[in-house]
């Protein structure tokens, strides 16, 4: 009697040797272990395919949450430009509108001189050309002593912002960017818990990453409040992140692959076998690789569309994830950038965002300003401060446009503002009527609140000097901290 061995091998790589001696029983053992060969397989690869998917997006998760928040990083270095270029702007602005005035108030001085060396001093118009004269010469130096006050408002608060820029332990920040990824990572990981909730799927490896998360974050949370920079940041909820209608219709392919396999097997020799079973590999490894970018693109995608700030940048780093149709996450998200929120209206212009910072911030010294001159003795100063606001608005507006700035500060400055008045003078002023705004744009909601984002990484630099109610700074802040300070030390306002 023939003894034969047969070599069985099952998806862990186990030999067995099979000892048969009857013909009637090797049959049965055939089809058996046939049955059992097969099952053994598909069930493992499924295994393979539907178990391991959850795990295997946690690290995706964990990538992608770092992306998120590196950007977060990024966008706040860019807020933090964009403040120092706004504070810069709002002063040169300031020096230009000085010696628009300066060089109006010269001009007029020296004409003045000119004509009044032939003047006949006894003609009764005379009286009435000397007080508009005066009245001029005291509106343009008060504006130039405006100019003066307005940029000691800006260079103190200035002086404030890069003070607290410059305290900043860049250690800290890294780890307030760590505390932003954990939150996104458990945002994630929480979505994909839900998602994957279903038979076939183990997401234990999820649930113990989430503990994981919940004692760092309690870790970084008493770094962060030992230093005195917690901060406050919510990961946006996200839907079930489950497996995608691309990675079942593949799982399905790969069965279909490996029942096909096994056909096609039965009457192959040991060659054909060897090259069908290499094919075979080749394509259930294609597919499970299509299986994971499918289900990243859509973990992605997902993050993308819910980012809480630097959504551009984050965008931008998320765009190495390629779909299963080759479809970057980039591309995708430009019709749905409407759902991320926290990104800054003046990012809209990031070339002129530093101008645009300016507007508010100039807008904000104005209200501060007005407040003091209505308790002065020139019962017209408070509205010639409207006016002098109005005036570099219109010269940052013709700076954004690429127009001359100091023909924009003469004609809203100076004699311009008077014509503009057609015959009243400085009656429009002093009787504080409407002056035409030509064509500045009202400056009301130009501030740091809707020109930056919801970035706490920058918010915490501005919160003193920026902080802002309706459309423009908290008065009171500036008033108690820089402006009567400053306006003593200027001489404008009486010490105590």
């Amino acid at each position: 009697m023939k003894v034969k061995v047969d070599y069985v091998t099952n998806s862990s790589s186990e030999v067995f040797g099979v000892v048969v001696q009857d013909a009637a029983l090797i049959g049965g053992l055939i089809a058996v272990l046939a049955a059992a060969f097969e099952g053994c397989k598909i069930d493992s690869e499924m295994a393979a395919i539907k178990g391991p998917q959850a795990e295997d997006l946690g690290a995706e998760a964990e990538e992608i949450a770092r992306v998120i928040a590196d950007a977060a990083l990024k966008d706040a270095e860019r807020q933090d430009k964009i403040v120092s270029d706004g504070y810069k702007e709002a002063e040169d602005i300031l020096d230009s509108a000085k010696s628009s005035l300066e060089r109006e108030l010269d001009e007029l001085r020296k004409a003045w001189a000119e004509s009044d060396k032939t003047a006949d001093k006894t003609d009764p118009a005379y009286n009435d050309f000397n007080k508009q004269y005066e009245e001029y010469v005291d509106y343009l130096e008060s504006q130039i002593q405006e100019a003066n006050l307005r940029k000691e408002l800006v260079q103190a608060e200035k002086a404030e912002f890069q003070a607290q820029k410059d305290s900043q332990d860049s250690w800290v920040r890294e780890r307030q960017a760590d505390y932003i990824a954990i939150k996104e990572e458990k945002a994630m990981l929480e979505a994909v818990a839900k998602g994957y909730d279903k038979p076939g799927y183990d997401t234990a490896a999820v649930h113990d990453r989430l503990k994981q998360l919940d004692a760092r974050e309690k870790e970084l949370e008493s770094i962060l409040d030992g230093k005195n920079a917690s901060i406050d940041y919510k990961a946006a909820d996200r839907d079930p992140i489950g497996p995608s209608k691309e990675s079942l219709s593949l799982t399905n392919k790969i069965r279909e692959e490996r029942a096909a396999f096994e056909k096609a097997a039965k009457n192959a020799d040991t060659k054909r076998r060897a090259e069908l079973e290499a094919q075979m590999v080749k394509n259930i490894e294609e597919y499970k690789a299509a299986i994971k970018s499918s289900n990243r693109y859509d973990m992605a995608l997902s993050a993308a569309e819910t980012v809480q700030v630097g959504a551009d940048l984050a965008v931008d780093g998320l765009s190495y994830v390629t779909g299963p149709a080759g479809q970057q996450v980039k591309l995708a998200y430009t019709a749905s950038k409407g759902l991320a929120s926290g990104i800054g209206e003046g990012m809209a212009d990031p070339e002129n965002a530093g101008k645009h910072l300016a507007k508010g911030i100039l807008n904000a010294g104005t209200e501060v300003i007005k407040d003091k001159f209505s308790a002065g003795n020139k019962p017209w100063q408070e509205a010639a401060t409207g006016i002098f606001n109005e005036g570099l608005q219109s010269a940052i507006d013709a700076s954004i446009k690429g127009e001359d700035v100091m023909d924009s500060l003469g004609k809203g400055l100076t004699k311009g503002v008077f014509e503009a008045g057609v015959d009243k003078g400085l009656d429009a002023i002093k009787n504080k009527l409407p002056i035409p705004k030509g064509t500045a744009i009202d400056a009301s909601g130009v501030s740091v609140g809707n020109l930056l984002s919801n970035n706490p990484l920058a918010t915490n630099i501005l919160k003193e000097s920026a902080k802002e109610v309706g459309g423009g700074f908290i008065k009171d802040q500036i008033k108690d901290t820089i402006t009567d300070q400053v306006g003593k030390e200027a001489g404008f306002i009486d010490s105590d």
